[in-house]
């Protein structure tokens, strides 16, 4: 065959000489060097692990100029964390999500976020494994990564390496507490960390000078249009009143008007019908989208109701029965039986998960929750508490115990035997608590078991119809516009 032939010669007969060859050699060897040298940083790609943003996004506009503190140009001015904080539903994902995006050309090394499930029906994540994560997407080698489960403190101090000359924004979604986020707060004054919770965080704000930031429902103006980005603003502007309406039943709450919303365009309804189909009792299980648990604002009231101890459950629940919308601790303390100390306790739990709006010393439930506290209590539980409603008119002094039922004596038996002749409801309704606000009950209290969602946001009781949002949320905080 001639192919041997024509290949040996090439292999026999040197192209070049021996010193030619190596210094051919040496100068491949030089050229291949950086192409390896630069194979790690192909491999560690910046971090965009923002998730998709919730659409339609309206107002917060003195919250985003909070989060833009984070971004300043004046590093005096630029907080290293910011704290954004509600209730269940109100946006505080959506809202940290929106801005990041909007501002990630700020953080040239990329953008890290988690669900850190603190209210989740899933087990919160821990620190260590966290860690572990962000130490794989910022490129940290295998062998560098501490041993499974992770040392949670080795896991930290390499973060914080990895981090020290990086400018980096890490979003910490729906955090349970501070214990859990502390361990992923970087050192390095370039990054950035917005955390959201139901929780209030104090913690962070004392000991690492976070600014805290609180979300409210939005006022009807707004919700009208969020209804709009969903169902149509020109649906909107032809069903005005009914829009309204509307956002009044879902009590300006962001997550109920985005799953109206939804529930409009799936069955291609006007607005007025919806409404009527939300109105009267019974209306979260109305506000859902089939088949979509996570759009469900029950579910997302349980997930906060669920974290709650017993005895703080118990409070929840019996707030609901109140003839007003707010009230005070002593009061409280009659509504569940309990010592003053031990409600203001509860109370300040409570609060402290953003599952009562406190003001001025004194506590109430937005419409929704109202409506959710209602359906979970049963009716001995709130047969009771009636009861202590109509005892507390009774002239003598107010007791307070620690059992559930310290009512007694022969005024007790006079307004409990008034109670049990079917004359409860009607006390309920025009029971004057003087030391709930100094005035008589809201007179539009409801009296159904969700007689709560057929009312917008709380008013504050013996006084008319002034907006509860009118008041900031946090000290040094305005509401939103």
């Amino acid at each position: 065959s001639h192919a041997p032939a024509h290949r040996a010669p090439a292999h026999r007969e040197p192209a070049h000489s021996t010193e030619t060859h190596r210094e051919s050699a040496h100068l491949t060897e030089n050229h291949r060097a950086p192409a390896r040298r630069a194979e790690p940083a192909a491999t560690t790609r910046p971090p965009a692990q923002l998730p998709s943003g919730s659409g339609a996004f309206v107002g917060r506009r003195p919250q985003t100029r909070v989060l833009d503190t984070l971004v300043a140009s004046d590093p005096a001015r630029r907080p290293r964390i910011a704290v954004v904080v509600g209730p269940p539903g109100v946006g505080k994902t959506a809202l940290a999500t929106h801005w990041a995006h909007a501002r990630r050309e700020h953080f040239t090394d990329g953008q890290l976020f988690v669900d850190l499930r603190g209210h989740s029906r899933l087990p919160a994540l821990r620190p260590g494994d966290v860690l572990a994560q962000f130490l794989r997407a910022l490129g940290a080698p295998p062998h560098a990564l501490p041993a499974h489960p992770p040392n949670e403190d080795e896991a930290a101090a390499l973060y914080r390496t990895l981090l020290a000359d990086k400018c980096l924004l890490i979003v910490l979604d729906n955090a349970r507490d501070a214990e859990q986020v502390r361990p992923l707060i970087p050192g390095a004054p370039g990054c950035a960390v917005v955390i959201t919770s139901r929780s209030r965080l104090a913690g962070l704000v004392s000991t690492e000078g976070a600014r805290r930031i609180a979300l409210d429902v939005l006022d009807p103006d707004e919700g009208c249009e969020l209804l709009g980005g969903i169902a149509g603003a020109c649906n909107v502007a032809a069903e005005e009143a009914a829009a309204r309406r509307l956002v009044e039943l879902c009590g300006g709450l962001p997550l109920a008007i985005r799953t109206a919303g939804a529930n409009l365009v799936a069955r291609d309804a006007s607005i007025a019908g919806h409404c009527a189909e939300l109105a009267g009792d019974g209306i979260l299980g109305r506000l859902r989208v089939e088949g979509d648990r996570r759009s469900t604002v029950r579910s997302a009231f349980e997930l906060s109701y669920r974290t709650l101890p017993d005895e703080a459950r118990r409070m929840f629940r019996l707030l609901g029965q109140l003839p007003g919308p707010e009230l005070t601790v002593d009061a409280a303390a009659v509504l569940a039986g309990v010592t003053p100390a031990a409600s203001a306790a509860l109370l300040a739990r409570l609060a402290d998960d953003h599952l009562v709006r406190e003001r001025a010393g004194r506590f109430g439930l937005d419409a929704l929750l109202r409506s959710y506290a209602r359906e979970l209590i049963g009716a001995d539980e709130a047969h009771t508490a009636r009861r202590r409603l109509v005892l507390s008119r009774a002239p003598g002094p107010v007791r307070h115990g620690t059992g559930r039922d310290n009512c007694s004596g022969s005024s007790a038996s006079s307004a409990g035997s008034r109670a049990q002749s079917g004359g409860d409801r009607k006390d309920r309704r025009s029971a004057t608590l003087p030391w709930a606000g100094g005035g008589r009950p809201d007179a539009s209290a409801p009296s159904g078991p969700a007689g709560g969602s057929r009312t917008g946001p709380s008013r504050t009781v013996g006084r008319t119809a002034a907006p509860p949002r009118a008041e900031p949320r946090e000290p040094g905080m305005h509401r939103h516009e």
